[in-house]
């Protein structure tokens, strides 16, 4: 997937030369990932960069800043939050509702999206699936 991306901005760099503005050093976001972004001195493409994980790329400010962390507010009051240790942009991470054996959170891009599980079943963290409740090892 990477050497796709790179390929594609690689391609995005001769098909529009024009990318890097004509002097001093520019920094440019790319459209395809808000972690990367084109590194340019006096016009000429230089390096492809990567912002650090919990990052992301801030034309405004030329700069990798720290990525808003969503959180799910809860009925009760409580709220879902997804991790900043791992990269939800890569590898969606699963959370357990508090309460409710059938319902978890799957992160995508640092935001909880709300999952059911189907009737008779439970979320079973182990394997990251619905599965049936004695397999889950819930106790609420």
């Amino acid at each position: 997937m990477k050497s796709i991306v790179v390929l594609l901005i690689f391609g995005l760099i001769s098909v529009q030369g024009s990318l890097c503005p004509g002097t001093g050093v520019r920094k440019i976001p790319v459209e395809v990932s808000p972690m990367l972004y084109l590194e340019c001195i006096n016009g000429v493409f230089q390096n492809i960069r990567n912002c650090p994980l919990g990052y992301a790329f801030d034309p405004a400010s030329e700069q990798c800043q720290p990525e808003q962390i969503k959180r799910l507010m809860l009925p009760s009051g409580t709220s879902i939050q997804c991790p900043a240790t791992v990269d939800s942009r890569v590898e969606p991470v699963y959370l357990t509702h508090p309460t409710d054996c059938t319902i978890y959170y799957i992160c995508l891009n640092f935001v909880p999206q709300e999952q059911r599980c189907p009737p008779n079943t439970a979320f079973n963290p182990q394997i990251n699936l619905c599965d049936v409740p004695e397999n889950a090892n819930c106790a609420h």
